[in-house]
């Protein structure tokens, strides 16, 4: 089979296979870290926003729907610390920036 002939470059022995599906994952691995900071720059910048709405409310109901909003905030967070975790397992750095407001 020609995916398991083996060449001989610079000493070391190389599979075709194995070079093919090392750039594959590279490549894969580069669209998913991708992926991973635009989610987590959109999980920010709804920290941001869930939280100044919480400072905007105003009226008889205020308190009620501040409280939701605040919880709102919090689930971003934790998203965005998932994220931000997951990205930093597959060996990368998370992104600095918070998606437009």
């Amino acid at each position: 089979m020609i995916d398991l002939i083996l060449l001989k470059y610079v000493g070391k022995s190389f599979n075709f296979n194995h070079i093919f599906l090392e750039r594959y994952k590279k490549m894969n691995d580069e669209k998913i870290v991708s992926s991973l900071n635009k989610i987590l720059e959109l999980e920010l910048a709804g920290v941001v926003k869930y939280t100044h709405y919480a400072f905007m409310v105003q009226g008889p109901y205020r308190l009620s729907i501040v409280e939701w909003l605040r919880a709102q905030a919090q689930e971003s967070l934790m998203h965005a610390e998932a994220v931000g975790e997951h990205i930093t397992s597959l060996g990368e750095h998370p992104t600095l920036k918070i998606s437009d407001l």
